[in-house]
């Protein structure tokens, strides 16, 4: 693995904030739309200061659908080990667990 790709993996894992941090060790270092796809959906439960929400609860509206587009992006951008964690996570982290139950969603959890 070249110091490329090592710095990529890092920025994904430390989030937006080390982005400034990690460019100044490489001459940029550019991440893919897919790459910005999987920091957006990390960034959803592991970035403290965003102020990205899932939305109040269940059956609240404009929760389900916001939800359930962010599983499937989880389900397509990482390996299905990956998907239990960051599933698990959320719904730790980001009181997920009422949502848990409904249709929708439910099909979708792995």
């Amino acid at each position: 693995m070249d110091t490329k790709e090592r710095l990529r993996r890092w920025r994904l894992i430390l989030g937006s904030e080390a982005e400034k941090r990690i460019d100044s060790m490489d001459d940029g270092n550019d991440l893919s739309q897919e790459d910005l796809m999987m920091d957006m959906a990390l960034d959803a439960i592991y970035n403290r200061d965003m102020k990205f929400s899932f939305g109040g609860g269940a059956g609240r509206g404009a929760s389900s659908p916001q939800i359930s587009r962010w599983l499937g992006d989880v389900r397509t951008l990482f390996d299905k080990d990956l998907v239990k964690i960051i599933q698990s996570d959320a719904m730790e982290r980001c009181g997920l667990k009422q949502l848990i139950f409904e249709p929708e969603l439910l099909n979708n959890i792995e």
